[in-house]
């Protein structure tokens, strides 16, 4: 087993992360600001660094579920589509509630 016994046989350092890289996590906090901040775009990049990661974590699930939402908003939805359909899901609510175009409708005539 060598000098490290039988531990040292079935464990082994952790890889660490490359200097100057970002986290999923850091990622979606920075796409959350720049979309309050008005910067659509700039969150729509973020998120799409963070999706596109190759880790199976609840984070990437977080960050794919924000894309799809953001895609959703900007009535992008068969981008959004195409993400939801990678966290498993089949429903989505009406595109017009989640892009907000129900409320451009004449609501004095209740619409």
């Amino acid at each position: 087993y060598g000098s490290h016994g039988l531990a040292g046989c079935f464990m082994g350092k952790l890889a660490r992360r490359r200097p100057g890289s970002v986290s999923v996590k850091e990622l979606v906090e920075q796409a959350k600001s720049a979309k309050d901040a008005g910067n659509n775009e700039s969150a729509l990049e973020k998120l799409l660094q963070a999706a596109k990661r190759k880790v199976a974590s609840p984070q990437v699930q977080i960050a794919i579920y924000e894309l799809a939402l953001l895609y959703a908003q900007l009535g992008r939805h068969e981008d959004s589509d195409q993400w939801l359909q990678q966290l498993g899901f089949a429903w989505k609510l009406n595109p017009v509630v989640l892009d907000s175009s129900c409320l451009l409708g004449n609501r004095s005539q209740g619409e």
